[in-house]
């Protein structure tokens, strides 16, 4: 699995313009559906994003680093991206995304999963159903966080609720990202019920990138890989599903 980010704050008109250019009509109509500037930027760059992470599939990797990638707009905004953006069918699928069946590249079928929130956008890739959640941490009150905890799975519970209540917060947030992230891969979104499935720490790896965190999920048969970043003022976190054999698509720093 490969993990790629891009800061939007500072997008200027004239990047937000050359964003539009660089994208096709579907997705340039589902960036005119925002109103806003700020939702405008982030749907022209996940796409972009995308884009750029599709592209890289079809090219020899062994230069990209583990870990999370931050790309910047430059790349994004790059004539070769916004070719590779034109030539992407982006006909949304059953579930209303596109590539949910993912995209067969030079290396094999590759699946994605993109996020966004204020400021940034994240894009998952891999060889196996992904998701990718990418959030600005805000800092929860103690009841907010307590009702949170109690649509949990009963063993994430009983590991999390005895926390102080700040150190709860923390830990909250970086669940909660890895709780979307799972939602993403399973493509059931928030119908699949937080108490459904579980989720466990597995270590953690310090590396050039920061500090990752990994962890296990499952559900009934159903069996992820797990690892979060923290890249402040946000979290990172992103989940593949374990592939036959007991083998995994996600490779650690």
């Amino acid at each position: 699995m490969k993990v790629y980010y891009s800061y939007t704050e500072n997008w200027s008109e004239r990047e937000l313009a050359q964003a539009w250019e660089a994208l096709p009509p579907l997705r340039r109509e589902r960036m005119d559906r925002y109103r806003r500037r700020e939702d405008q930027r982030e749907s022209a760059a996940a796409a972009l994003l995308a884009a750029w992470a599709f592209q890289q599939e079809e090219r020899d990797q062994a230069d990209i680093p583990p870990g999370p990638v931050e790309i910047l707009p430059d790349s994004l905004l790059a004539e070769e991206t916004a070719r590779f953006s034109h030539a992407l069918n982006w006909t949304p699928g059953p579930a209303g995304k596109p590539f949910e069946r993912g995209l067969l590249t030079s290396g094999g079928r590759r699946y994605l999963s993109l996020s966004h929130t204020g400021g940034a956008v994240a894009a998952a890739v891999a060889d196996a159903p992904v998701g990718a959640d990418i959030e600005r941490l805000d800092k929860l009150s103690p009841e907010t966080s307590r009702a949170l905890l109690r649509r949990f799975h009963p063993v994430e519970r009983k590991l999390l609720e005895g926390l102080a209540d700040e150190e709860l917060a923390v830990r909250l947030a970086v669940w909660w990202t890895l709780k979307e992230s799972v939602m993403k891969l399973t493509g059931q979104g928030l119908r699949l019920p937080l108490n459904q499935f579980c989720i466990l720490p597995a270590g953690e790896a310090v590396s050039e990138s920061g500090t990752a965190e990994y962890f296990t999920g499952s559900r009934q048969s159903a069996e992820w890989r797990l690892c979060s970043w923290p890249l402040p003022p946000f979290q990172l976190s992103a989940a593949v599903a374990e592939k036959t054999g007991g083998s995994t698509a996600f490779d650690r720093d």
